[in-house]
């Protein structure tokens, strides 16, 4: 991976190549990513993006079967739901010494589990769609299908040849979409230096009054803000995404990264459970949770709806 006319790391990205580098297990790379979501590639993104802003960590379809991460997106008339499944870096993606693209077992492994998720949704897909219910309220009305990702392996196993890029850019089954870890740097890196250029290009356009909006900026110039993981100002509510999970059927926050949009007008305490940390962070933000907690959704803080919540069964 060249660093050559890159800008400089950051702490995320030493570390995320810190893990990769060294083939790190999956359950450090599934805590990092819950750590730092803004790494995960969305390659089934939808114009109207995220659906409440949120990735689910290890969802569950079903008691035997549970996925890394999953995500909605939609735009007016389609709603999608992925799912992705991650596998070390290092694992074998071709066989190097065959004379033609030959999927090693590796690979061809780690597809056949997404199969096995594409196989269950195919017979139950009710029962998948009732445990998403909570996130879907209101989106009824779209067609829904599903995607999966696969992050595997590194560039430099496809650089042998034209054929097995070509080999790799395929679908492995209807739906699916293979990258490597590789591809999740290049990602990152892509939405921390646009990030960083739109501010550049604000302090340009306001000609040095940069200052009296935002306040004296102790972290020194750009690149260093960046190098010491300290993202621009109002970066982070727009690229780094809450991260939920699903336990006895409700939904809570692993990671609460920015201020919810709209969750709290579509769920109520019987399908979200609020830890005392969290609660204490959207108080300070403005959310009525005691008005919550006796079932008023609420929006930004503001109460949206006078009445009891009810589940939405699909």
């Amino acid at each position: 991976m060249s660093e050559s006319n890159l800008s400089p790391l950051d702490d995320a990205e030493r570390e995320f190549l810190q893990l990769v580098e060294k083939n790190a297990l999956e359950p450090d790379l599934q805590a990092f990513l819950e750590r730092r979501p803004e790494f995960l590639v969305l390659p089934h993104l939808l114009h109207h993006g995220l659906v409440e802003d949120v990735v689910i960590s290890q969802f569950p379809l079903d008691t035997s079967l549970v996925t890394d991460f999953a995500y909605l997106t939609k735009h007016s008339s389609e709603l999608r739901v992925v799912f992705v499944e991650i596998e070390r870096a290092g694992k074998k993606l071709f066989k190097e010494s065959a004379p033609y693209p030959t999927e090693h077992s590796e690979l061809t492994a780690a597809v056949a589990q997404v199969k096995t998720w594409a196989d269950f949704i195919q017979r139950s897909r009710a029962e998948v769609l009732r445990r998403l219910s909570p996130l879907m309220k209101g989106l009824a009305e779209l067609s829904i299908e599903f995607r999966y990702v696969l992050v595997i392996g590194r560039d430099t196993q496809l650089d042998l040849n034209a054929s097995m890029r070509r080999r790799w850019a395929q679908e492995p089954i209807l739906g699916m979409c293979c990258v490597t870890w590789d591809t999740l740097l290049r990602h990152y890196r892509k939405q921390r230096d646009q990030a960083l250029h739109r501010r550049a290009a604000l302090q340009r356009a306001l000609k040095g009054n940069i200052q009296e909006l935002l306040g004296p900026d102790p972290r020194g110039n750009l690149w260093e803000a960046a190098d010491r993981g300290d993202p621009p100002v109002e970066w982070l509510p727009r690229e780094r995404p809450n991260v939920l999970s699903l336990t006895r059927e409700r939904y809570t926050f692993k990671a609460l990264n920015h201020q919810p949009q709209s969750l709290f007008g579509r769920v109520g305490p019987n399908e979200f459970e609020v830890f005392p940390a969290h609660r204490r962070m959207l108080v300070e933000w403005g959310y009525d949770m005691d008005a919550w907690d006796k079932g008023t959704l609420l929006k930004g803080g503001k109460t949206v709806k006078q009445q009891p919540w009810t589940t939405i069964a699909e």
